[in-house]
């Protein structure tokens, strides 16, 4: 049995037997005439949350749709990410 911990509303992390999932939120493309979807896609399995916090705080940056044009720009996306992974797993 699955449980699910909200990150934000287009990150979570699925935990299963011996992982811990992390997955970000993508909009389809339409084909043949539908309409495009969301779905979840995995970004990696982890053993650990330790190791699952740590890849979603190296990745935060590549990952925002913030434009980083500066070093305060990019503490602040990181700092973001901190906060958001640390509520999300306490």
């Amino acid at each position: 049995m699955s449980k699910i911990i909200k990150i934000d509303d287009t990150t979570r992390i699925e935990v299963i037997p011996d992982n811990y999932v992390l997955q970000h939120l993508i909009k389809t493309k339409p084909k043949n005439g539908k309409k495009g979807s969301f779905k979840w896609i995995t970004d990696g399995y982890f053993p650990n949350l330790v190791s699952l916090a740590t890849e979603y705080i190296n990745n935060a940056p590549n990952a925002t749709s913030e434009a980083i044009g500066d070093i305060e720009k990019l503490i602040k996306v990181i700092k973001t990410a901190e906060a958001k992974i640390t509520k999300a797993i306490k």
